[in-house]
């Protein structure tokens, strides 16, 4: 497994004098000037960076850097500009900050993060403060500027747009970083991440875009929270750290087996911005979806005298093939008073090993009510005192005063090494009082006449900026008996946010217990609230809760609930198989239970896997892969279909296709698509019987054969489907005697036109013919004339 290893080269630059009492520097980027052909001054490097809320405009501030790595002399724009290292440029800024973004919304341009693209600068930044960003509705979106020269910048547009009407949170993407899409699963050209609603939610986003559309808002790919139920010691100034998926996608280093190890920053609970939160850079290995960490956080760098509580990198350089990145550091003083500086580090890729998580996340169920009628089976109604109504906006439960009512989350067992439950997208639809508890029931005894306790809230209300606080609590039920485990402040859910046109916040939270670790997290607005022990939780089989309370309010409240996210993981176990491979390969799978292994192909040719994982309770339905070794795989041929091409109506028929693979391929899967839609049918691998039911008409068959890789042109099999009833009376006239062979006419009695004319077959005094009227139906005629023939009529009937 490769892995970093830092070495720090200490400071480049103190936080300017231009950003005043603010605390920067702040979210550093690099480019290199050879880049830009619009950019003339004598400088090889640029370092943008920038305050953090500072109480005035803040900005995107400059320093210049020249020479050789370890010996650069760094230069603020503001000397650069003085002393005439610039003047072979025009149009210049007038000073540091170099950049204000005043068509976005709001004040204190920030957090800026550079490309250089096809000799642009694309920089993505976020304004502070900013609400109503035209046709988005929301609060200090991402945008992205541009410039040729490097230091004049013009606002394109919103590029990470997050509605606060929809989501959770306030509206917040900004801390974004972005580069190549380095996930084959998502077809983009670049990939971001950001945060994705800032205090009022611990949810991250990751987002894509391609060139052509790198101005305009882009894909919002996930939202996700944090790694809830990851801790670690902290520092001198603050424990119980937390990693962050503010992951630099520069840091990406790609392992073997489609995992990445990545640079991911941590945080302290509870801190955020202007108090200039202390913060380090940890590796961690993450999945190939780009939001699962699979491994423990490692620390890259130990804090020294003069970097003393915070380290983030980001901002990468190459130069003379020695591979450095740019950090923030912290100076003296503490997270409340140090300023910040940057500084730069060299780093190696080498061998190593990381701790991996167990598990490294839940497995998750996404339950919508959104536009249902019903709650699903996962879900049931916990009281009964509410009543419900399912609306296009989501499930409103409506609970009298003095009442509780909330939803269990069915079937989890004590076996499980992980249980995640969170409320997604909540919110209240009057400004009232209410307060929310989560936890478990062990054996479900819950009854409706409970007798609630009455919380209160913790007496520290701050309704000027309608920012409540209130207290949530942890509880345990144990066969009727109730114990709170824990209890703790938050900012009220579903808060009536009026600064921002009256609209109701949807809000997030919930619960995360960890039996394996005894630790229990309450996922709350702003972070996982500490931890308390679940060593003492009695064995048993456990029902998750949520609930809410109306306590103290004199009429009834309501709430809406748009979804329910609930998860749990534990063992999975893996059937493997060699579905197909080349006829004289005599390999085998080295195991058929393990997650993954080594398999030794023996001969070239094509080799097709498939795979079942499954817990205690459910398995999933079976995927391919399909690999071709020695040669370049082909498509199967097209394929050939047997079986009729005419049907009677109310029978079944079989059509069977058969195609060739050239790769090697044994064992072709068939795709088939019957049309009209209204068919029935049944496959059974090559095999399709249709029945035909009273439609008459053409029934159109349509195959392809899959190798686990390519598919073949499609071949289309038509079968034409009539009534047999539609001749069914008609007669018989005997012409022209000759050797015994009789021509005949045949007539319809119904239309009294002919049908049929030609020669039958006698057997036995009775005359056969098959009329192609009646595709697929013999009909005879029994002659009724004398003996030699004579001319005459008889009467005919069907036969099958």
């Amino acid at each position: 497994m490769l892995k970093y290893k830092f070495t720090d080269l200490g400071k480049i630059f103190d936080k300017p004098t231009s950003q005043g009492s603010n605390r920067g520097a702040y979210a550093q980027s690099i480019i290199a000037t050879k880049d830009l052909s619009d950019f003339t001054a004598d400088y090889d490097w640029i370092v943008y960076h920038s305050t953090d809320h500072d109480t005035g405009d803040g900005g995107t501030w400059v320093e210049f850097g020249k020479g050789e790595i370890g010996q650069i002399v760094w230069t603020d724009y503001d000397v650069a500009l003085a002393n005439g290292s610039l003047d072979s440029m025009s149009n210049l800024p007038a000073g540091n900050p170099i950049y204000i973004n005043t068509v976005a919304a709001g004040k204190q341009t920030e957090t800026p993060q550079a490309k250089i693209i096809n000799d642009t600068v694309y920089l993505m930044t976020h304004n502070n403060q900013g609400k109503n960003y035209p046709g988005v509705g929301s609060n200090q979106n991402t945008a992205m500027s541009t410039s040729t020269d490097g230091l004049n910048f013009t606002h394109r547009n919103y590029v990470l747009t997050y509605n606060f009407d929809t989501e959770a949170g306030n509206g917040h993407t900004g801390y974004p970083k972005w580069t190549d899409n380095p996930f084959p699963m998502y077809d983009f050209d670049y990939i971001a991440y950001s945060i994705a609603g800032g205090s009022d939610s611990s949810n991250f986003a990751i987002w894509g875009c391609n060139f052509e559309d790198i101005l305009q808002p882009w894909t919002l790919i996930k939202v996700f929270k944090r790694d809830a139920g990851r801790v670690w010691d902290g520092s001198e100034f603050y424990t119980d750290a937390q990693l962050s998926h503010l992951i630099d996608p520069d840091s990406l280093i790609p392992q073997d087996d489609g995992t990445f190890m990545a640079i991911a920053g941590s945080n302290p609970q509870g801190s955020s911005g202007a108090g200039l939160s202390v913060a380090t850079s940890n590796q961690v290995l993450l999945a190939a979806d780009g939001i699962t960490f699979l491994s423990k956080p490692e620390r890259l760098m130990p804090f020294t005298s003069e970097n003393i509580n915070g380290i983030s990198l980001t901002g990468k350089l190459s130069h003379e093939g020695v591979d450095y990145m740019l950090y923030r550091g912290i100076g003296a003083g503490d997270s409340s008073t140090a300023d910040a500086f940057i500084g730069i580090a060299s780093y190696v890729i080498e061998d190593g090993s990381v701790e991996l998580l167990d598990p490294p996340d839940s497995e998750h169920e996404d339950v919508t009510f959104i536009g249902k009628t019903e709650l699903p089976e996962s879900v049931s109604l916990m009281t009964g005192n509410g009543s419900l109504a399912f609306t296009a906006n989501g499930l409103e439960i409506t609970i009298p005063e003095g009442m509780s009512e909330g939803l269990y989350l069915q079937d989890v067992k004590t076996n499980m090494k992980m249980l995640d439950i969170s409320w997604v997208r909540l919110r209240q639809k009057t400004p009232l009082d209410w307060y929310p508890r989560v936890g478990f029931v062990k054996d479900y005894v819950r009854g409706s006449a409970f007798n609630h306790p009455n919380y209160v809230s913790t007496g520290y209300e701050d309704t000027s900026d309608d920012n409540w606080h209130k207290q949530m609590t942890v509880s345990q039920v144990v066969n009727g008996t109730e114990t709170a485990l824990d209890s703790y402040p938050y900012n009220v859910i579903g808060r009536l946010a009026s600064n921002y046109e009256n609209s109701i916040v949807p809000t997030t939270y919930g619960i995360r217990w960890m039996p394996t670790e005894d630790r229990l997290a309450l996922l709350n607005t702003e972070h996982e609230q500490n931890f308390v022990d679940a060593s003492t939780l009695p064995e048993g089989e456990y029902t998750p809760f949520i609930q809410i309370d109306n306590i103290g309010n004199t009429e009834a409240i309501t709430v809406i609930i748009e979804g329910v996210s609930f998860g749990q993981a534990g063992d999975i176990d893996f059937a493997w198989t060699l579905d197909s491979k080349p006829s004289t390969s005599t390999a085998t799978l080295p195991s058929a239970t393990a997650k993954n292994f080594d398999f030794a192909p023996d001969v070239n040719g094509a080799y097709t896997f498939g795979l079942v994982a499954s817990d205690e309770d459910d398995s999933s339905t079976k995927v391919f892969k399909s690999i071709s070794i020695g040669s370049v795989n082909t498509k199967p041929s097209k394929p050939t279909t047997s079986g009729p091409t005419t049907a009677q109506v109310n029978t079944d028929y079989d059509i069977v296709a058969a195609a060739t693979d050239d790769g090697g391929a044994s064992n072709l899967v068939y795709e088939v698509t019957v049309t009209p839609a209204s068919i029935s049918y049944i496959q059974d691998g090559d095999t399709v019987t249709v029945s035909t039911g009273t439609y008459t008409g053409n029934i159109a068959l349509t195959f392809r054969a899959f190798d686990g890789v390519l598919y073949s042109d499609p071949t289309t099999h038509t079968i034409a489907v009539s009534n047999n009833a539609q001749e069914s009376i008609g007669r018989i006239t005997i012409l022209d005697v000759t050797d015994g062979l009789q021509p005949i006419k045949i007539f319809s009695e119904v239309t009294d036109t002919k049908i049929y004319e030609g020669s039958p077959r006698f057997t036995n005094g009775v005359a056969f013919v098959t009329l192609p009227v009646a595709v697929g139906v013999s009909w005879f005629g029994r002659w009724l004339g004398t003996n030699p023939p004579q001319t005459g009529t008889g009467i005919f009937g069907v036969s099958e």
